[in-house]
């Protein structure tokens, strides 16, 4: 007889009820997201910068080693400056484009056509392959090129959103200063 009068009651104030179940819910998956949760989650409610610790249990297993391969010989010059070595690289690609054959050619079509595609590329910079160091040691994933690319832009303005920063997706000085604080990368 209780238990018909609770069930009586409880029809009587649906909306009483519902706001209960659903605030419960809330606070449930908000404590399951928040404290229960031992790995990193693939969207996380407040985004820390950093990579998550692994357990040992959920730690991969590491595959044998092979023999240990003979270090090459590179001179310190080489190794101080890596960017400097793509610079130099791109810079002698247009060197190595092949010339046309004897005949002057009046269409300019085919003159872009038959351009060499480093000519047209966009060269690498200093500041940026320090940028896009610094984002990748900060956890975004990217390549280190020297090239302000899109994934480099999209980089910037998540970098910005994370620290409410103005979403500009470009290197301005506050830009520059948060990334060179954040990641201990200085950035000329």
């Amino acid at each position: 007889m209780r238990f018909f009068r609770l069930v009586q009651r409880v029809a009587a104030y649906p909306n009483r009820v519902a706001g209960v179940l659903v605030a419960a819910l809330v606070v449930a998956i908000s404590v399951n997201a928040l404290e229960l949760q031992q790995t990193r989650h693939p969207a996380p409610f407040f985004h820390r910068g950093f990579a998550p610790r692994v357990s040992p249990l959920h730690a991969p297993m590491k595959k044998p080693q092979a023999a240990a391969p003979v270090p090459l010989s590179v001179s310190p010059a080489a190794q101080a400056d890596p960017i400097g070595q793509l610079l130099q690289s791109t810079a002698a690609a247009p060197q190595r484009a092949a010339q046309p054959s004897g005949q002057a050619d009046q269409d300019s079509i085919a003159r872009l056509l038959k351009a060499d595609t480093a000519q047209i590329a966009p060269q690498p910079s200093r500041r940026v392959f320090a940028v896009q160091r610094a984002l990748v040691k900060l956890g975004f994933v990217l390549r280190p090129d020297g090239i302000d690319g899109d994934a480099t832009r999209q980089a910037i303005e998540q970098f910005e959103r994370n620290h409410r920063l103005p979403v500009r997706g470009e290197l301005s000085a506050k830009v520059l200063h948060e990334l060179a604080v954040q990641s201990g990368i200085s950035i000329d």
